[in-house]
């Protein structure tokens, strides 16, 4: 993995970002799981909430099968990391 962030801006402005690293909390979920490496991106996986009373996004890079793949959804989606 090289890295993964979850936050959100606060109300939409570029200027407060309330966003955080969780490349440890998304390796430690990839790690317990046998493919289909399914993960629920929310704020029990990635512990805790960044930006309370905001949709939170999620975005990766990942690589899988030695190729750095992108990833990104919105808070309490699920995504495949293969």
């Amino acid at each position: 993995m090289k890295f993964a962030v979850y936050g959100a801006l606060a109300g939409g402005d570029p200027t407060k970002s309330m966003a955080r690293d969780v490349s440890a909390n998304l390796q430690t979920a990839l790690d317990n799981l046998e493919p289909p490496r399914l993960v629920k991106i929310s704020n029990d996986t990635l512990g805790g909430d960044p930006a309370k009373n905001s949709l939170k996004h999620f975005a990766a890079i990942v690589t899988v099968d030695g190729v750095d793949v992108p990833f990104a959804c919105q808070e309490n989606q699920t995504i495949d990391f293969g």
